[in-house]
C-alpha cells in the first residue's frame, strides 16, 4: 500500500479476509483492494469517472459502497466483481455509508443534500438538507438515527436525523 501514495482512506472488511479499501483521489478514479497481510493489490474496480471521495463496506462484506466526484454512488458486489450505480446528487458525493442491517445507503455531498435509498433498487426513501456542503456521515448503531456533518454558512454542524420518521432530532 506504500507504492500508492494516493490512498487516504482504508476501510477492513468484516468478513475478515484481510482486503482493505483505499482510495485514490485525483489520478485514475479506482478503488483499490490490497491484502493486508502481503500488501499485494488483490482487485482494481472501475467504473468512476472522477475522483474517489468515499468508501465503505456492507456490515456482511459482500458489497462496497463507493462515493465520488462524479456524482455517482456505486454499489459493487464483491462476489461477482461488478458495480451499478446506486444513486446520483448534483454535486460531488463526499460520504457514503452503508446502514447496520446493509439494507439502506446513505449518501451526501457538496450539494447539500442527504439522501438515503434502498441498496437493493436505489429508491429514494428520505431526503434531507443542510444549507452547505455534507462532509460525512453516520448511522446509529440500531440505524434508526443518522447524523450528518456540514458546513452551514461559516458554522459547522452536526443534525441527528430520525430515519423513519424523516426528521431532524437535534442540531
Amino acid at each position: 500500500m506504500s507504492s500508492h501514495p494516493s490512498v487516504n482512506q482504508r476501510r477492513a472488511s468484516s468478513l475478515g479476509k484481510l482486503h482493505l479499501v483505499g482510495q485514490n483521489m485525483c489520478y485514475d478514479q479506482t478503488v483499490r483492494l490490497w491484502d493486508a497481510q502481503t500488501g499485494a493489490c488483490t482487485h482494481i474496480l472501475q467504473g468512476h469517472t472522477a475522483a474517489v471521495s468515499s468508501v465503505d463496506w456492507s456490515v456482511d462484506g459482500s458489497f462496497l459502497a463507493s462515493g465520488s466526484f462524479d456524482r455517482s454512488v456505486r454499489l459493487w458486489d464483491m462476489q461477482e466483481g461488478a458495480s451499478r450505480v446506486g444513486s446520483e446528487q448534483t454535486g460531488p458525493i463526499f460520504a457514503a455509508v452503508w446502514s447496520p442491517d446493509g439494507t439502506l445507503v446513505a449518501s451526501a455531498g457538496e450539494d447539500g443534500l442527504v439522501l438515503i435509498w434502498q441498496a437493493t433498487d436505489g429508491d429514494l426513501l428520505r431526503q434531507f438538507g443542510h444549507a452547505g456542503f455534507v462532509g460525512a456521515l453516520s448511522w446509529s448503531a440500531n440505524g434508526d438515527q443518522l447524523v450528518s456533518g456540514a458546513v452551514d454558512g461559516d458554522k459547522g454542524v452536526l443534525s441527528i436525523w430520525d430515519v423513519q420518521q424523516g426528521a431532524l432530532v437535534r442540531d
